[in-house]
């Protein structure tokens, strides 16, 4: 400081010391506590990252807290030293402001050598002595003891103090400090938080099932300075707690999220924080399946949505699968459960899923186990079942024919085939050969056929029919014909498909008119029957009708009548069945050209009788009945039992006329059968009469060695005929006795 030369040289040694004891008493106070504001800051935000990551903002907030009482500090030692630094009148009013005993002297001292003794009408001489009166008073004065040393004293007392710490921090954890001194300068800076645990924290969100239990495995790093025992985490929506560490590895199971939340996760003085984010496992959306019929159906591609998890395809077809997922996959695998087939890897384009082209051959599962994204897994497995299904033989059927069933020569039967195939009928064949005749069988004749019917690759039901007539096939009567269908589909190398054989017995016109009589006779054996129960009944009838008054009226004789009404109606019903039976056997007739017009007429009538009995006799009977079972008065129930007995006597008058007729109808037709089996044998034996002679012109002369096989066959042909027709002969001799012996008729 530069002092005006009026002054006294000891008021400017002592201004001067004062000067130089303020400046470092203010220098000290200045630096101490700017040097305090900026360790304590550092030293709060080294506390705070030690605690948590601490805010940017929090960041900015300690560095202020610092920086501007620092700044602040060295503005006013700045502007008291440098900008504005205190003259000699700021210096002497300072200095005397502890004296009180020196009042303004000293600064009225300076005052005066600097402004001069004329300005105040002072000469120079009294001036001087005036300001050496001053000098003289403040000479044993030390003004530096008035200088304020205590808060420069803290000051410095707090900034080493700070400084220690810091450096002890710094010495015991070197990084963590340097970490923490880097990222105090640069709070707007991301740099990574030291910690001395270190969590090896997931490079993305956390995706977890949503609504299902799921874990998230905490790692700490093998180079952390502090291994925990134990790792604090909250998940809000799927709760907080604590879980130990084993290993460097802790286990945190949660039950489920339904919603996206924060994980934190703390261990030590580390922590992470991460979203979880719950979604549904991975799940097919649809599935198509392509199938590529055989070449040999004729059959264009098709494509088909699969909604039970199984497709069936025809063997040989080529079979592909296309399938989205509800998200995009990272990895896809198949498997083929149950086989040593090994797994393949499908074609995937984002949530798309292509099998492989396969060639259906036989039963197999695909198993797809994939992954998505997100490290997600379906929770089981997606099997699809492919059912290899065999082309089936044609199935063909002749459902017009019975297993066995029988037909006159002379007649014609159209036998309907039918065929059904799944994938198309080629062609159908009628087919029939003869197995015997009159009960031997034959040598085994080729069988005939006949095609019904072309199909196509598209038709998969066929109809057809022929005319099968014995008489125009030449096949002889009493002969078993069988009778089957034969299809052929289009499956490459199947031999043709034939139908169960029916067999078909070609009966004789004899034969057929004697089958009819013993039918006509178990007929006539029924209606005896019949005759005989309303016999009884009649009894039961005449004994109820004498009763007494008093008997006739009672619960007994009702129950008595109601049981004889429950037996006519059996019996009515009896008789509609036994008309019915004879129209079977009148329709039967009617198909054989050798029963007379007059036997048929016959049947005819006996078929309205019956008829006839069931709707009046029989109806009007179980009539009376019921009114004498209803009626209480005796008289009344008399008389409708005597009704009802006058119906039954007419009854059974009928049927004893019935039984009569039919026991002559069956005689006249016995006797008609041995004339048309008589002349048949006659026939046939005219025609083995008239072939030997043909046969003798070819060979007479001949010895036997010459004679051609041909001819021989025949002659045994024929040698055959006159043996059964011998047989014929003393069967029907047979017959015609025991007939004459039961009926005694002689014509």
């Amino acid at each position: 400081m530069k002092f005006n030369d009026k002054i006294p040289e000891s008021i400017r040694k002592q201004l001067g010391a004062y000067e130089k004891t303020l400046f470092v008493s203010e220098t000290t106070l200045a630096v101490g506590a700017a040097l305090s504001a900026l360790v304590a800051s550092l030293l709060l935000f080294f506390g705070t990252d030690r605690l948590f990551d601490t805010p940017t903002l929090a960041r900015i907030a300690i560095l202020a807290a610092g920086l501007i009482p620092a700044a602040i500090l060295a503005f006013r030692w700045a502007k008291a030293w440098i900008l504005r630094r205190r003259g000699v009148r700021e210096l002497a009013a300072a200095a005397q402001a502890r004296h009180r005993e020196l009042g303004d002297r000293l600064l009225g001292a300076v005052e005066l050598a600097e402004t001069g003794g004329s300005e105040a009408g002072i000469s120079d001489e009294l001036l001087e002595a005036a300001i050496a009166r001053i000098a003289e008073k403040t000479k044993n004065i030390n003004f530096k003891k008035d200088v304020e040393f205590k808060k420069p004293a803290l000051a410095a007392l707090g900034a080493v103090a700070l400084a220690i710490a810091a450096i002890t921090m710094m010495s015991l954890f070197p990084d963590a400090f340097s970490n923490a001194l880097k990222r105090w300068l640069n709070p707007l800076k991301a740099l990574a938080r030291y910690t001395f645990t270190i969590i090896d924290e997931p490079s993305s969100d956390i995706v977890a099932p949503r609504n299902e239990p799921f874990e998230v495995e905490c790692v700490l790093n093998p180079e952390s300075k502090w291994l925990p025992d134990s790792v604090a985490y909250s998940l809000p929506g799927a709760g907080a707690g604590q879980t130990e560490v084993d290993n460097r590895s802790a286990l945190i199971k949660f039950q489920g999220l339904d919603e996206p939340s924060n994980l934190t996760i703390r261990a030590g003085d580390a922590s992470i924080s991460k979203k979880v984010i719950p979604l549904r496992r991975p799940f097919p959306k649809g599935t198509i399946a392509t199938i590529i019929p055989p070449k040999y159906t004729a059959r264009a591609p098709f494509s088909m949505k699969l909604e039970g998890g199984a497709v069936s395809a025809l063997q040989g077809s080529k079979l592909s699968i296309a399938l989205e997922m509800n998200r995009a996959l990272a990895s896809a695998k198949l498997l083929f459960p149950g086989t040593e087939k090994q797994p393949i890897n499908p074609k995937l384009d984002g949530a798309a899923v292509e099998y492989p082209e396969t060639t259906v051959e036989k039963n197999f599962v695909y198993r797809l186990e994939c992954e998505d994204k997100h490290g997600l897994k379906p929770k089981t497995s997606y099997d699809i079942q492919i059912d290899a299904v065999h082309d089936s033989e044609p199935y063909v059927e002749l459902p017009s024919l019975a297993p066995f069933s029988a037909m006159l020569r002379d007649e014609v039967l159209m036998v309907e085939i039918k065929v059904e195939d799944d994938y198309g009928v080629e062609k159908l064949d009628g087919t029939y050969r003869i197995r015997s005749v009159d009960g031997r069988k034959t040598p085994l004749s080729p069988e005939k056929r006949m095609t019904l019917a072309r199909g196509s690759r598209t038709k998969t039901n066929i109809d057809g029919a022929f005319a099968f007539s014995p008489e125009a096939l030449g096949i002889p009567e009493k002969a078993l014909v069988m009778i089957r269908g034969a299809a052929k589909d289009y499956f490459p190398g199947r031999a043709e498909t034939f139908s169960a054989p029916k067999g078909i017995y070609i009966i004789s016109q004899e034969e057929h008119a004697e089958l009819l009589s013993r039918q006509l006779g178990d007929l006539m054996a029924e209606l005896e029957d019949m005759a005989r129960r309303e016999r009884n009944s009649l009894r039961e009838n005449n004994d109820i009708e004498k009763m007494p008054d008093e008997k006739l009226t009672k619960q007994g004789a009702t129950d008595k009548i109601d049981s004889q009404h429950d037996r006519e109606r059996s019996e009515k019903r009896e008789a509609q069945r036994l008309a019915q039976k004879m129209a079977k056997l009148m329709k039967e007739a009617l198909r054989n050209k050798k029963i007379p017009d007059k036997v048929l007429a016959e049947w005819a009538k006996l078929m309205d009788k019956l008829n006839s009995i069931s709707k009046n006799e029989m109806k009007n009977m179980v009539s009376k009945l019921s009114k004498a079972s209803s009626s209480s008065n005796a008289k009344k129930r008399r008389d409708e039992m005597k009704k009802a007995i006058a119906e039954q006597k007419k009854l059974l008058e009928k049927l004893k006329k019935m039984v009569s007729k039919m026991d002559d109808s069956l005689k006249n037709m016995a006797m008609e059968n041995f004339v048309n089996r008589l002349k048949k044998a006659a026939g046939t034996e005219r025609g083995i009469a008239a072939e030997t002679r043909k046969m003798m012109k070819d060979i007479i002369g001949l010895p036997p060695n010459r004679i051609p096989p041909k001819i021989k066959t025949k002659f045994e042909a024929q040698k055959k005929r006159q043996k059964d027709l011998g047989e014929e002969g003393r069967s029907l001799h047979e017959e015609i006795d025991a007939f004459f012996a039961r009926t005694r008729i002689e014509k």
